[in-house]
């Protein structure tokens, strides 16, 4: 199977965890005083269904680059879901969200939590590692210039996913 390609025909109560929130928002609170105290939370909400599961990244330009991934169509299935990189310029106040950049990650159908990390420090190559809804690999995708754009998705055919209860030193 294509990298991002799924299976159209699948129905959506085959999910593991057919009622997670599919409209979910993402909210936003901030500290000036490195977290002994935050202030009220703000609606920080890119799309519907938004999800975010891993830190926010600096660019080497001092932008903050912030995976999510998108759920909204869930009911339409998977193959319908995506996952982008949100970039905020350095300049650019953390709201509105008018002021980020998106990013949509090529062929991310079916792949949640992107995770980004930084090859080498100082360098703009990027790596993003995404878990498999299937559970079937851990995908990646690479960016050559910082996160400005991402290749396609693909599984590298050495991290394929070892099932639940299975003794994967036999």
């Amino acid at each position: 199977m294509g990298a991002g390609q799924g299976d159209e025909g699948e129905s959506p109560s085959s999910d593991p965890v057919p009622n997670q929130e599919s409209l979910g928002t993402m909210w936003l609170a901030t500290s000036q005083n490195w977290g002994s105290s935050w202030g009220s939370p703000k609606l920080f909400d890119p799309f519907h269904g938004s999800w975010g599961r891993n830190p926010v990244l600096t660019g080497l330009d001092g932008s903050w680059l912030l995976p999510l991934y998108n759920e909204s169509q869930k009911a339409a299935g998977h193959q319908y879901e995506h996952s982008v990189l949100l970039r905020k310029p350095p300049s650019a106040p953390i709201l509105p969200l008018s002021e980020w950049a998106s990013i949509r990650f090529n062929r991310s159908s079916y792949l949640v939590q992107p995770s980004v990390i930084r090859l080498t420090p100082g360098e703009p190559a990027l790596r993003v590692y995404y878990r498999d809804r299937r559970a079937e690999w851990i995908y990646t995708a690479t960016s050559p210039d910082d996160g400005h754009s991402v290749s396609f998705c693909h599984p590298p055919s050495v991290w394929r996913t070892v099932p639940v209860g299975h003794d994967s030193c036999q």
